[in-house]
């Protein structure tokens, strides 16, 4: 499975918010247009946004891309507020300026074998898996997701992934009578049709994936969380741990900036225990 390249340069543009939407159980969605940005943007890859009155005082945040629209030179990106810089996003309305930087980090490598991908993610998390769904059915891959969420209303992203060809399988933890998510993942798996694993949003999940990669030998990547300052790599603000690999063949457990090898790394080189 070759890697995709990852010299598509950045663009630093001001945009505007083209629209802004409240999803389920408060997730808010903004659609910006950045015409650069979204017509260089891969599967996986992530953006540094902010609103121009924020000043020196507050940085750009990293969004993970939910899904672009080259045509019409947007993209969106989905978060739930938290603090005072996505309190400030929530308030934005379309027509508001926006800065946004990216596209940053390495597009995630694809099948290239005609198997398809399974895609795994708990609730914002599910915001790069709709944009590597986009790309899967621009090349004719298919997908299966799991979507995992506190309760059915916490649920978000399906729909998106529904008009894109994905078959979804809704997981919550309310629901006395699910299986375990290894369990779901690995009856998946045994049917070899599948070729990589995409995992984002939980460290639970990530490890059940690892663990299914491991037993049906397949790929995985699981998309790490960090703060960032700048997003390409100047403030070192985003250092993950990661195990040996073709990346780190000390042996050792090593460093490694998230938005330079990232934001999804191989599930093996993760730490996640």
């Amino acid at each position: 499975m070759p890697a995709t390249p990852a010299n598509v340069p950045w663009h630093m543009v001001t945009g505007t918010v083209a629209a802004a939407h409240l999803d389920a159980a408060g997730y808010r969605r903004l659609v910006v247009h950045a015409p650069p940005v979204a017509a260089a943007c891969g599967p996986g890859q992530f953006v540094m946004v902010r609103a121009p009155e924020w000043g020196m005082l507050l940085l750009s945040r990293p969004f993970d891309v939910y899904r672009t629209d080259p045509e019409a030179g947007t993209l969106e990106i989905l978060f739930k507020v938290k603090g005072e810089g996505t309190q400030r996003l929530a308030a934005l309305r379309a027509g508001d300026p926006i800065h946004v930087l990216g596209p940053l980090g390495r597009p995630v490598p694809l099948p290239q074998d005609g198997r398809g991908v399974l895609l795994v993610s708990r609730g914002a998390g599910v915001s790069p898996m709709v944009r590597i769904a986009q790309e899967c059915a621009q090349r004719g891959i298919r997908a299966r997701a799991l979507v995992s969420a506190a309760s059915r209303e916490r649920l978000v992203g399906i729909q998106d992934l529904e008009t894109l060809g994905v078959t979804v399988h809704p997981l919550t933890d309310d629901d006395p009578a699910a299986l375990r998510p290894v369990q779901i993942l690995s009856g998946w798996a045994a049917g070899g049709d599948w070729g990589a694993v995409y995992v984002c949003g939980s460290r639970r999940l990530a490890r059940a994936a690892r663990d299914v990669c491991r037993a049906h030998n397949l790929a995985g990547y699981v998309f790490v969380e960090a703060h960032m300052a700048c997003g390409f790599g100047i403030c070192h603000g985003c250092a993950v741990p990661v195990r040996p690999g073709p990346g780190n063949p000390t042996g050792q457990v090593a460093y490694a900036l998230a938005c330079v090898r990232g934001p999804a790394l191989p599930i093996e080189e993760a730490v996640l225990d």
